[in-house]
């Protein structure tokens, strides 16, 4: 049974526990972590523990579950896969609500103290990690999240369908394919105070839409897209861009080599110049955005995926060209940041959209106020 684990930790002491078939035994840093909020001096450390452990297929139950660090624990059904859980006051009442998805399509809110406050269904798989933003600026957060049945569902801070403003909405399909793997961003596209909820899609399309509801672009990528949107205001001209990473297939009908892409796209769903970048690798990784040079303008960094390999010739995988080991670094006119080794260390701010009528959000691809620790190496 997949449960979601929750314990309180000491900054200096990090001990946590998985099950085995015997009880708890110590783990180390590792995939099952999943994210770290400080709080009153003590971390909150909110783990997804899946239903097969290494060598340990049957987790002990929740009975045998001892230790001072030891929160809550939760059991959720389905497996939680990729969605990681999204930390927010939905109310603004001064309490954190918790937001994760399972495989089994379920989106759950749940309290701090492990009451689950409502569920809501989707129609597949919940991959997409939810955001939660206050659109409407009536201090109350809404949240977004992608889910395998194509679309991206709206709700109230109380996971009421945001019907009266459309909301789902379908992301598009081509060839078969639909799923809503990324999370969705939201940025303030046209410069008119209102925000923009985007996200792309293994249905090839990457969609923005009107909080409210209608259409503002959308975008035929021509092949899958794993990547979440980062929305920032790149070229300061007070309005949102929208970066997205991308798989190219390549072929006679599209003008870019198999690899691939990281997007630029103006508010208005147009090309930035000098975008979209080729990469010799599928980009999975979610772009983050912060002055790395420290000219006044942000840059856009970007890791790859692992789709593409140059070691076996003959598959329909093989690309001579394959690298995935690399981190990259552009301005917003889409040009190579020099001399990477000397931002070593730096540290990236996604920005807050300051300005009138702009709203903070928390989570998916654009998680305001974080700062991100980055290598480059030389």
């Amino acid at each position: 049974m997949p449960i979601l684990w929750v314990s309180a930790m000491n900054r200096q002491k990090r001990s946590t526990f998985i099950p085995s078939e015997t009880g708890w035994f110590p783990m180390g840093p590792g995939p099952f972590k999943r994210g770290v909020v400080a709080a009153s001096g003590l971390v909150l450390a909110v783990i997804l523990l899946f239903s097969t452990f290494p060598d340990h297929p049957h987790p002990a139950s929740c009975a045998v579950i001892s230790g001072p660090s030891l929160k809550w624990v939760l059991p959720v059904g389905g497996m939680i896969k990729h969605c990681s859980p999204t930390l927010a006051d939905l109310d603004r009442d001064g309490r954190t609500e918790i937001l994760v998805g399972n495989y089994d399509g379920l989106l759950f809110c749940i309290d701090p103290g492990g009451k689950v406050l409502w569920t809501y269904r989707t129609g597949g798989p919940i991959q997409s990690t939810p955001m939660a933003v206050d659109c409407d600026g009536d201090g109350k957060l809404e949240v977004f999240v992608g889910s395998y049945d194509g679309y991206v569902h709206g709700l109230d801070w109380q996971g009421r369908p945001l019907s009266h403003w459309g909301w789902p909405k379908f992301a598009g399909t081509a060839f078969g394919r639909k799923e809503v793997f990324p999370s969705p961003s939201s940025g303030d596209l046209d410069g008119d105070g209102d925000l923009e909820i985007v996200v792309g899609s293994w249905g090839h399309y990457i969609t923005a839409w009107h909080y409210q509801g209608p259409l503002a672009w959308q975008y035929y990528n021509a092949d899958t897209v794993w990547s979440s949107p980062a929305c920032a205001d790149i070229d300061l001209d007070g309005k949102d861009e929208v970066m997205i990473g991308a798989d190219c297939w390549g072929g006679s009908n599209w003008p870019w080599p198999r690899g691939g892409l990281l997007y630029a796209f103006k508010g208005n769903g147009s090309l930035m110049a000098g975008y979209p970048k080729t990469i010799p690798q599928v980009v999975w990784s979610s772009p983050a955005v912060g002055d790395l040079n420290q000219d006044g303008f942000p840059d856009v960094v970007v890791g790859t995926g692992h789709f593409w390999q140059n070691t076996t010739p003959g598959l329909p995988t093989y690309l001579s060209y394959a690298d995935g080991k690399h981190v990259y670094a552009f301005n917003y006119r889409g040009e190579s940041l020099p001399l990477a080794h000397q931002y070593r260390g730096q540290r990236l701010l996604l920005p807050r959209p300051g300005g009138p009528g702009r709203r903070r959000a928390a989570g998916g691809g654009e998680r305001l106020q974080r700062h991100l620790a980055l290598l480059l190496g030389p």
